[in-house]
């Protein structure tokens, strides 16, 4: 019996196959186990290629003659469709990915062996007089009524005689559904129930799906009939009605396929590529066993390179800054839809590039959320469109690789066949290939692949604020100006400030249209007077203004907004902050244009009780290379601020605070625990270290002798002395029990750290190990200093020789002297200035 395409019809049975184990609502952020029977796969297990007949044949045991009917493949088998003349006279023609005309596809279920028509019947004119040219009949007839020349009937259009078009045909059966104009269902036999519905692929993949009688009687098409389909099938209405397979989890689309058969075995895997977005090259021969391992194996690897390849998602990122903005209103970007630019860039095929650009509030990133929502709403399904925000202060978002990566992970998500190109050298690298140094490079070559792919159909690629792309801006400026020109399907949307070095770079691009905002002030005064009206209502609902203030409120912020969406928004989210009644007095602080409102604010910051820490902050950002991110400024203003006087003891497994400890006057630079965990001895800016009982909470002992704030505290091992190292560039051993002073070395040098030996021996230090003196208890903590004992390796006080036991043994030139040092064993590690790092080492 001759092979046959995959056919998916309902049953009854349940479908018994083991299915993947995953967490996770949808694949943007799913990650999946290893599903059962993958424990003895490693995770970088080679694919399973159709070209090699040799590592099929070990891993399947399959004989010689059914290899080699399937180790070769063709990379771009050409589709076939059939066609009625105006005499109907019925031809079939060949066509490339390129050159696909639109066409319909006929759904239908398989009658005996020798009642369809074939390829070969097609040939030799001998396919009349089958009992199925009816349905070659009717889809025709159809297919011209809908205004279609060309439609597709797997039985007559696929030569299932040649293995390797076999091949190809059912790893592109998903795709062809796909992208039919019109996918009919044709009920030969029955109506529609759980053994006559079409097939699952056929259900899933086309935008329009029609059912027809064996009459040629319409019944319904896929959205009326979706309560029905639902029922029979499982498959949630969303998805019926065209929302992406990648938001329906993994076990959700094993589940559609349960209760299905086909009449060969490897069929009812192959069948599922489409669904579960891998391509398989059928092996038949390895038994039903094998093929779903094969495919559950696909599928693991392709979650875990999307899994990798996910650093954020833009459509998370559109959602979050449109409500940041407070929602997108359609009536402030639509006039760009009838742009001159807009529409030349939109309807010229070899306008490549369309860059935005305009100062600072003008409302960019709004505008491009807009453009995104139209062009969703306006193109074919199958239209890939991808985006990408840029944001200065987000490490995620800000660098060249980032954009890439979140253009990849949008584009693989909605064509998972694209994937191909990423996992050539994910499958290798892992989630290195995103990260390591050579990221950028990879991220390219895939990304050139990938827009070169013959199976992408119209792209649409946008980039918001290029300004903001902080870490390699220069390199991503040349790839967009490069590969902007390289395909007709892929046009490119970008917006920045009106900088002149990212004009410079965009200049390359051959086919380029600038939309400039200040070109087009009268569109933009118009949506930023849209914008304040919905403003000012909100306002209005939220905090219960009179009509009388709601009207002032209204005319300040026209009159004074200078046509720029961030000064009403800030102007906004300050009335959000102020009562009612003090409204009025509030909006006339407020001066006009962007400018002089950070004028103010700035003001407003140094009035403030943080204005030191403000101007500390704004003087580190000054001198910085590139802007300071959040989480950076963050870390910042916790070393500026985050010094405190008094320390709260915490359950860590409760979360609750057992004591507040207080008494320090000044700020603590540092607290340690004895090593029973019994005592805490913070040490303070107050020139004192205090000893407390941890259990209780009360202060045993205050330390006092140091004339200067106090950098560093330590308890002994056996937690019986303390030893602490103040600015005074002495360091105090103390009786831990007593709170006597038992000896004050004079190191001549600022500690920040200490520790001692494990035999009280020895105290180690920033500039080597100090011996530990004969120690003896005094009545007084005025204790003479005296010079310490140095053992081993170390450095003199103002870091100018490497020592050995105190004695100066190598001289540091100026430029290796260190801001920072480390000392272990025979080893001395400096931190220079300049940014780097040495070691040298010395024999005892």
């Amino acid at each position: 019996m001759e092979p046959r395409l995959p056919r998916l019809e309902l049953h009854v049975r349940l479908f018994t196959e083991p299915r993947i184990q995953q967490r996770g609502s949808n694949l943007s952020s799913q990650h999946v186990d290893a599903p059962p029977g993958f424990s003895d796969i490693p995770a970088d297990a080679p694919v399973l290629p159709s070209l090699y007949a040799r590592d099929q044949a070990a891993e399947f045991s399959l004989p010689s003659s059914v290899l080699i009917a399937c180790a070769y493949t063709h990379p771009h088998e050409p589709m076939r469709l059939l066609q009625y003349s105006r005499s109907g006279e019925l031809s079939i023609h060949s066509f490339d990915d390129a050159d696909v005309p639109r066409y319909a596809i006929l759904s239908h279920t398989w009658g005996g062996d020798g009642d369809e028509v074939t390829f070969a019947d097609l040939e030799t004119g001998h396919g009349k007089a089958k009992p199925a040219y009816k349905k070659i009949l009717f889809c025709g007839r159809q297919a011209r009524h809908d205004g279609l020349e060309h439609f597709w009937i797997d039985t007559c259009c696929i030569d299932t005689t040649d293995k390797v078009e076999h091949s190809w045909a059912i790893r592109s059966m998903f795709r062809w559904y796909r992208f039919a104009a019109k996918c009919y269902v044709y009920l030969s036999d029955v109506s529609i129930n759980a053994d006559g519905m079409s097939t699952l692929q056929e259900l899933l993949a086309p935008t329009t799906v029609e059912f027809f009688s064996q009459e040629g009687e319409k019944l319904g098409d896929k959205v009326s009939l979706t309560p029905l389909i639902h029922k029979i099938t499982s498959i949630p209405p969303k998805v019926l009605r065209g929302a992406p397979l990648s938001q329906s989890r993994i076990n959700d689309r094993w589940r559609w396929a349960e209760g299905r058969k086909t009449k060969c075995d490897e069929d009812r895997a192959y069948s599922l590529q489409g669904i579960f977005d891998v391509e398989l090259a059928p092996v038949y021969g390895e038994g039903e066993s094998g093929a779903f391992n094969r495919l559950k194996r696909e599928i693991y690897k392709l979650e875990r390179c999307m899994e990798d390849m996910h650093s954020t998602d833009p459509r998370d990122d559109k959602k979050r800054i449109e409500d940041t903005k407070g929602g997108l209103l359609t009536d402030s970007y639509r006039w760009v839809l009838n742009n001159t630019k807009f529409r030349q860039w939109h309807e010229d095929q070899h306008s490549g590039l369309l860059w935005v650009k305009g100062d600072p509030g003008k409302g960019k990133t709004m505008l491009l959320c807009g453009i995104i929502n139209e062009l969703q709403n306006s193109t074919p399904r199958c239209t890939l469109l991808s985006y990408f925000f840029c944001q200065a202060t987000d490490s995620r978002i800000n660098s060249a690789t980032a954009v890439l990566r979140g253009l990849l992970y949008m584009l693989v998500d909605q064509q998972r066949s694209l994937a191909v190109h990423v996992r050539r050298k994910h499958d290798r690298a892992g989630r290195s290939l995103f990260s390591d140094a050579n990221a950028w490079v990879a991220l390219t070559e895939i990304f050139v692949d990938v827009i070169q792919d013959t199976s992408l159909s119209t792209t649409y690629l946008i980039i918001d604020a290029l300004d903001e792309c902080v870490t390699d801006q220069s390199k991503l400026l040349t790839f967009i100006a490069e590969q902007s020109s390289v395909s007709s399907r892929v046009k490119w949307i970008v917006s920045s400030r009106n900088w002149p070095a990212i004009e410079e770079q965009l200049e390359r691009a051959e086919h380029k249209t600038r939309l400039s905002l200040e070109l087009n002030a009268e569109s933009v005064a118009t949506a930023v007077k849209i914008f304040i009206q919905q403003q000012v209502c909100q306002l209005a609902q939220e905090k219960r203004y009179t009509p009388e203030i709601q009207n002032v409120v209204l005319q300040h912020l026209r009159l004074n907004a200078n046509d720029t969406f961030l000064w009403v928004a800030l102007v906004c989210q300050g009335l959000k902050a102020t009562p009612k009644w003090n409204v009025l007095k509030k909006l006339a602080l407020f001066p006009p244009g962007l400018d002089s409102l950070y004028r103010r604010m700035l003001l407003k910051i140094s009035e403030s009780d943080s204005a030191e820490i403000c101007l500390g902050l704004l003087a580190v950002t000054s001198v910085l290379y590139r802007p300071v991110i959040i989480t950076e400024l963050v870390a910042l203003a916790e070393q500026i601020a985050g010094f405190v006087d008094d320390l709260e003891i915490w359950n860590i497994s409760t979360k609750t605070c057992l004591h507040t400890l207080k008494g320090h006057s000044d700020f603590i630079q540092l607290a340690a625990f004895s090593h029973d965990s019994t005592r805490l001895a913070p040490a303070s800016d107050d020139r004192t270290v205090k000893i407390w009982d941890v259990s209780s909470g009360t202060c045993l002992h205050t330390l006092k002798g140091h004339s200067s704030l106090v950098q560093s505290a330590a308890f002994s091992h056996n937690s019986t002395q303390l030893a602490s190292a103040s600015s005074d560039m002495t360091v105090k051993i103390w009786d831990a029990n007593s709170g006597m002073c038992l000896h004050t070395l004079n190191v001549v040098s600022l500690l920040s750290n200490l520790s001692f030996d494990s035999t009280g021996a020895f105290i180690y230090t920033d500039v080597g190990t100090i011996i530990v003196p004969s120690l003896q208890v005094l009545d007084t903590t005025d204790v003479a200093a005296s010079k310490p004992r140095y053992k081993g390796i170390g450095l003199n006080a103002d870091s100018t020789w490497i020592t050995r036991a105190g004695s100066n043994i190598v001289w540091i030139p100026s430029e290796y002297r260190p801001f920072c040092s480390a000392v272990n064993g025979v080893q001395v590690g400096m931190g220079v200035r300049s940014g780097r790092v040495w070691f040298c080492k010395a024999d005892e």
